[in-house]
């Protein structure tokens, strides 16, 4: 009787790796790997495609015997989902009551994304105006797992509004502080550089609303020419022309 044996090297492989036969015989008039003719004794690799049972047959006159070598194919994992990453930002974070900030984010390897609950892009920009502090949460997720970054919001409520009128805080108006301080040089029939700030239409002619520049700012700050003569608070009157100019618009 013909004798043989067989065995595969490594038994297991992953996905597109390949295993090598290896195998003697003896007294065989014929040899056969998986039906196909070999030689009595050698070595061949194979690369199969899923989990492969090689049979080979060694045969003479007397009889055949058979052996079998099973070669394991594993499935190619693929590589690792990296966790994802998240930024969060609010601008400005803090705001009056009434105003707006914008929040920008930016994600990286996230399936999904949501801000305080609702589905967001992975990258994106939205205004806010919340009545009240508030603070954001955004969340990435995937596979792997979720990051959560925050943005608070801080919502502050306005201050008195000052007009040139009137001023809410209880404070000097415009018109209180320029008939005050200001008309006895920029006023009457021959006004100083012919500035009359007699009137609303006349201090505006030196005011761009909202404008920190703007030339009544320049000439009553601390240390500038007219403030001295914001009597008798010349640091509080003059904080009340840069409010009304600068966060109230120069309103009538």
């Amino acid at each position: 009787m013909p004798t043989a044996s067989l065995a595969a090297n490594p038994t297991t492989i992953t996905a597109g790796q390949s295993s090598t036969l290896t195998w003697n015989t003896t007294n065989a008039a014929s040899v056969t790997m998986n039906g196909s003719a070999v030689a009595a004794s050698g070595t061949q690799s194979y690369s199969p495609a899923g989990t492969t049972t090689y049979t080979l047959v060694a045969t003479n006159s007397t009889g055949s015997v058979t052996r079998t070598a099973t070669v394991t194919v594993n499935a190619v994992q693929p590589p690792p989902v990296p966790m994802p990453t998240a930024s969060l930002t609010a601008s400005p974070s803090s705001i009056l009551s009434g105003s707006s900030s914008t929040l920008s984010w930016n994600t990286t390897d996230a399936a999904t994304v949501t801000l305080n609950g609702s589905t967001v892009p992975v990258t994106g920009m939205q205004s806010v105006s919340p009545a009240a502090t508030m603070t954001y949460t955004l969340i990435a997720r995937n596979a792997t797992g979720s990051v959560t970054k925050t943005a608070t919001v801080t919502v502050t409520a306005p201050a008195p509004a000052i007009t040139y009128l009137t001023n809410a805080s209880g404070g000097s108006s415009i018109k209180t502080i320029m008939d005050g301080n200001c008309i006895m040089c920029h006023g009457g029939s021959q006004p100083t550089a012919g500035r009359d700030f007699s009137t609303y239409q006349g201090v505006m002619s030196v005011v761009t609303p909202g404008d920190p520049n703007s030339r009544l700012i320049q000439m009553t700050k601390p240390g500038a020419p007219m403030h001295g003569y914001l009597q008798p608070d010349s640091v509080g009157r003059a904080q009340i022309i840069y409010d009304w100019i600068v966060l109230y618009g120069a309103k009538q």
